[in-house]
């Protein structure tokens, strides 16, 4: 009898601990819909993704909430050529932004560099770690001849997402 209340007892903490997980997940998937306000379709409720198209500018955005179980999602804008994709990584509850990266992509030299930026679209120190001396420069290079489109994206980017 002893050993078959305290199976019913650790039973009924593991229930509550997992119902509690599920709940603080749950509302952390929910606070993504805040950023999904531009949106021209009512995304479905446990629609994980949504992307659309801008009338307003020539650019596409993504929602990306967190899979289950999971605390982070994300944000995205892309341009119209793909040049440059810019991801914003908000904190559990969307309270704020916790990180920033992009995707540029050099035509004349057929190369692709993703790597973190600061929120004023700055390389990010953090990247020399990640990169190789020479990819860190070479992506640095590249962001400061695209910075003026770059940081004209992201303000239509916190402008579209209200961040």
């Amino acid at each position: 009898m002893w050993k078959c209340r305290k199976a019913k007892n650790i039973g009924i903490i593991v229930g509550a601990i997992f119902l509690i997980i599920n709940l603080v997940w749950g509302l952390n998937y929910l606070s993504y819909s805040k950023y999904m306000m531009h949106s021209p379709d009512e995304p479905a409720f446990f629609e994980i993704r949504t992307s659309y198209a801008s009338e307003d500018n020539d650019f596409y955005y993504t929602v990306k909430k967190p899979d289950y179980l999971s605390p982070n999602g994300n944000l995205a804008s892309v341009s119209a050529d793909g040049n440059i994709s810019i991801i914003v990584w908000p904190s559990y509850f969307c309270n704020k932004i916790d990180s920033y990266g992009i995707t540029l992509y050099d035509e004349s030299a057929e190369q692709g560099y993703m790597f973190y930026v600061d929120e004023e679209m700055n390389f990010h120190p953090q990247n020399y770690g990640r990169l190789d001396p020479e990819s860190s420069e070479a992506a640095e290079s590249l962001l400061n001849r695209m910075k003026d489109q770059v940081f004209s994206q992201f303000q239509c980017m916190k402008s579209e997402f209200n961040f």
